[in-house]
């Protein structure tokens, strides 16, 4: 039987609320207000591999790692952004997710069910088997705990969402959320059905992760110690949304909800990015004074540019791009493909850089993916 931690030792909060339908104000995000410093680069594969959408990306001290769409394995290039090898997994398996560990070893889900783990040579190392079988990997993390495991749906007495990492070779218990935050029950019936957590979490100063439940609008930071609570979402009265969410969350339902549609934690705040009658905003919760403003985008959900415009990048004069990947050193990252270069050009978003070192990243490359690293204060 695998131990569980619970809430003993953590002191529980009165839990500020973080109103996603406050009215908007007429300002815009600016990265000079929230960034610290963005880094761009370029992802040369010299055409030895074609790449596709960028799936996961990790970051080591000297290497970044990637999946990408029509491309067995995992893509290993060096800081500069160059291809140093193709890591593959054992024949039949595949990738579903990555990580990357404190003792610098790469962690690869195989399929969902065990852990591939390398050394930053590309050395297959060890494969390690979940401790229980009938439990999948949902996605590993980053930092300390690297896989999070979730039950069958039709498992009504189930723990809930197990964080569990590899140490020393092992599947080992780290902490867990709880059914009653993970699962939801039918109206009008008994039966308990599984909610997947979805992949909104980011990573505060202290090494928490924080995970946003669906089943009850919570924000939890997980550590070794324990869950404990930070926030509770509030929908401006719209208590429909929870009484009404489905098994294929996260999906809306109706259109003038305000759906959450993904996450960003940083030391100061948590920013959620949402969305209401195909409009999208910034919803911004200030940890020190626990103030919440929800700021205005120019652009729609439609809108092929809406991510590079939640914020207004006058820090380099790039793109306001918001962060799609939570990396385990606190940063974010996004990838700006050729085409929405050209895309934002052509919408004169993209003309005025001042970055010299953005420049040339841009001249430099061609086709190629730009990876934008984001370092939030």
């Amino acid at each position: 039987m695998m131990s569980v931690f619970v809430l003993t030792g953590c002191r529980a909060p009165v839990m500020p609320a973080i109103d996603v339908a406050v009215a908007p104000c007429d300002d815009t995000l600016h990265y000079s207000d929230v960034v610290s410093r963005v880094g761009y680069v370029t992802l040369d594969t010299e055409g030895k591999v074609p790449l596709g959408r960028i799936v996961c990306i990790e970051r080591g001290e000297s290497y970044i790692f990637l999946t990408s769409t029509g491309v067995r394995g995992v893509l290993q290039f060096d800081a500069k952004g160059r291809l140093v090898r193709r890591v593959p997994l054992p024949e039949g398996d595949a990738v579903s997710s990555l990580a990357v560990d404190r003792d610098h070893r790469l962690l690869l889900v195989g399929c969902g069910h065990r852990v591939h783990i390398y050394n930053f040579a590309g050395r297959h190392l060890r494969t390690v088997p979940l401790s229980q079988g009938r439990w999948t990997v949902h996605g590993p993390q980053p930092g300390y705990m690297h896989k999070l495991t979730v039950p069958p749906s039709d498992d009504i007495d189930a723990e809930g969402f197990r964080f569990v990492e590899v140490a020393n070779y092992r599947d080992s218990a780290v902490n867990s959320l709880p059914h009653r935050d993970t699962m939801w029950q039918h109206i009008g019936g008994g039966k308990m059905r599984r909610l997947h957590l979805p992949l909104l979490y980011g990573y505060d100063a202290h090494g928490s992760m924080e995970v946003l439940s669906t089943v009850n609008d919570t924000i939890f930071a997980v550590d070794r110690s324990c869950v404990r609570p930070v926030a509770v979402i509030s929908r401006g009265g719209d208590s429909l949304y929870t009484r009404t969410v489905s098994l294929a969350m996260p999906r809306r339902i109706d259109p003038a909800w305000y759906h959450i549609e993904s996450m960003m934690s940083t030391f100061g705040h948590i920013y959620l990015r949402v969305r209401h009658n195909d409009s999208l905003s910034v919803v911004a919760y200030d940890r020190a004074d626990g103030s919440v403003r929800r700021y205005r985008s120019p652009c729609t959900y439609k809108d092929l540019t809406a991510r590079f415009r939640l914020f207004d990048n006058d820090y380099d004069g790039g793109a306001g791009a918001w962060g799609d990947f939570a990396l385990a050193d606190g940063s974010f990252a996004t990838v700006i493909y050729p085409r929405d270069i050209a895309r934002l050009r052509r919408k004169g978003l993209f003309t005025q850089v001042k970055s010299k070192d953005l420049r040339d990243e841009l001249a430099r490359a061609g086709k190629s993916p730009i990876v934008m690293f984001i370092y939030f204060k």
